[in-house]
């Protein structure tokens, strides 16, 4: 698909993130996996608690990327950006989420199998599964890019993003 636009010369603004952390419920990995039950002292985590996990805050990628489209002019017509938002281990993430919430977490790691069993009957839980990869594997994102293009962007703090959150959607499936 990338090499579509490439080829198109269709203006095309790509802004690359690790998983989100939402204001709101989405239906994300933070949101549907781990911290559904934060408030109750409760996270899953889908990984090896001592790999470094790349997140970004959705709000800043949104504004990150009305920042781009507003300089696209200074762009050659297909570009590509990396958000680098938060590099966080499982231990660094189950911290922040400690100090907002106010108690220690008792942790509990993801049932993969479990996953894999409902992908016998669900496509979507299959592509859920294939996604293990990426929690067993370190990686961050290297923003470079982005900063030089927007040179005055401030990102908002792990621990306010994840406030947000926290404090707004508390339990939303209980």
């Amino acid at each position: 698909m990338e090499q579509t636009y490439r080829d198109s010369g269709v203006r095309t603004i790509v802004l690359r993130g690790g998983d989100f952390i939402d204001t709101q419920q989405s239906g994300n990995w933070f949101e549907s996996y781990i911290a559904p039950k934060a408030s109750q002292g409760k996270l899953t985590y889908p990984g090896p608690r001592d790999c470094v996990h790349a997140w970004a805050f959705l709000p800043d990628m949104a504004r990150a990327m009305v920042g781009l489209a507003e300089k696209r002019d200074q762009f050659s017509p297909f570009e590509e950006f990396s958000f680098d938002g938060y590099a966080l281990t499982g231990d660094e993430l189950i911290s922040h989420v400690e100090r907002i919430v106010g108690k220690p977490m008792r942790v509990s790691r993801l049932p993969w199998i479990g996953v894999w069993l409902m992908g016998l009957w669900s496509p979507l839980m299959r592509e859920v599964f294939e996604m293990k990869y990426l929690w067993r594997r370190p990686h961050a994102i290297d923003g470079a890019k982005l900063r030089a293009a927007l040179p005055e962007f401030q990102a908002t703090p792990v621990e306010k993003a994840l406030a947000v959150y926290l404090t707004e959607n508390t339990d939303p499936y209980v």
